[in-house]
């Protein structure tokens, strides 16, 4: 298993928020060695980069604002703090996608942001939802990110998102190759009809994350686990799908 498991924090928001070190701690016995942070999480930035380093948690990447020349500084203090390797933006608003001159507007301030980057041992990527598939004469507006942003820029591709908006997940991930170096995992129902209803452990829902994984072949570093809402307990969800990753032999954990 040469991709590592990991978890994007923010699934556990809420129990971050009572209790972080604890949560962490749960984090680390169940056996995930990679954290992807979010931008506003309960603690300073050197307050979670030591309660990881406590449980040998690696913070691989972070979800942080679009990086302009204002916001740099802040966004620079992250990727030292955390060493991280990926710099990802987590959205941009939904309506910045409903013209093909909105979209294209996109690419040219993601594009901008990569620039801030140029000179810096770190990778900056955009991360999906379900309206970036929106089509446009025959092509969607992830098609023309593709084509248009720089090639240095990673696509973190949200599986569950594309799967939900009419798309086979595999295929995209063949598609974008060492472009998507991340892969967010996640199961559920995946029905765009019942775009709101709560994600589940992975192998319980309709996504086959088995088959996503094979066709990422050697591109993908790292499987990161994001329920953005579960129908049961989220800390035993992410258990479950920590030990569905082990058990089909996708990814390792802490050694």
């Amino acid at each position: 298993m040469s991709k590592l498991a990991g978890v994007q924090l923010y699934s556990l928001r809420e129990e971050l928020a009572l209790d972080f070190a604890a949560t962490i701690g749960e984090l680390a016995e169940i056996g995930f060695p990679v954290a992807e942070g979010y931008a506003k999480m309960p603690l300073a930035h050197d307050s979670v980069a030591q309660l990881l380093k406590a449980h040998d948690i690696r913070m691989l990447s972070c979800h942080l604002p679009l990086p302009t020349e204002e916001n740099r500084q802040e966004i620079m203090q992250a990727i030292e703090v955390y060493d991280l390797r990926y710099v990802v933006v987590p959205s941009l608003p939904r309506e910045d996608f409903v013209t093909l001159d909105g979209v294209q507007r996109v690419c040219e301030r993601l594009n901008q942001a990569n620039a801030l980057f140029q000179n810096n041992d770190v990778v900056f990527g955009y991360h999906n939802h379900d309206f970036e598939f929106k089509q446009f004469d025959g092509r969607t507006a992830y098609d023309i990110m593709i084509e248009e942003l720089d090639p240095t820029i990673i696509l973190e591709l949200d599986t569950y998102w594309a799967q939900l908006a009419g798309h086979d997940p595999s295929e995209l991930v063949r598609r974008l190759g060492n472009r998507s170096p991340l892969l967010h995992i996640k199961d559920g129902e995946a029905n765009r009809d019942r775009r709101d209803q709560p994600m589940v452990a992975l192998g319980t829902g309709k996504v086959d994350i088995p088959s996503i994984v094979t066709a990422s072949g050697d591109y993908a570093e790292c499987l990161i686990v994001e329920l953005d809402s579960c129908a049961t307990d989220m800390m035993e969800a992410l258990r479950i799908s920590y030990q569905f990753l082990q058990d089909q032999d996708l990814a390792s954990g802490i050694q």
